[in-house]
């Protein structure tokens, strides 16, 4: 969760700073719009957890270059042992 006081940092930083905070929060809005709009949520009913892995397999699918996307036997020809996938889950999160 996000608080006021979590966000201090954008007052006391510089220009810079801030600017690189925006930028990262608005590619971060754009993949969660593209991945929504992908997913075509009408129903209510779509366990949360199913739309987060549709999401990051989307993103992974439509090129987004990473670990996790060697655990994906639909991405590459000889997936990773998927005992080790969580730590590059969380990482790409």
């Amino acid at each position: 969760m996000c608080y006021r006081d979590d966000l201090g940092f954008l007052r006391k930083g510089n220009a810079k700073t801030q600017a690189v905070f925006m930028n990262i929060l608005q590619e971060t809005l754009q993949m969660t719009r593209t991945c929504l709009k992908w997913l075509h949520i009408r129903n209510q009913d779509t366990p949360v957890p199913n739309l987060l892995l549709g999401a990051v397999h989307y993103l992974l699918l439509s090129g987004r270059e990473h670990e996790l996307a060697s655990y994906y036997p639909s991405i590459v020809d000889e997936p990773k042992e998927s005992s080790e996938a969580i730590h590059c889950f969380k990482d790409f999160l």
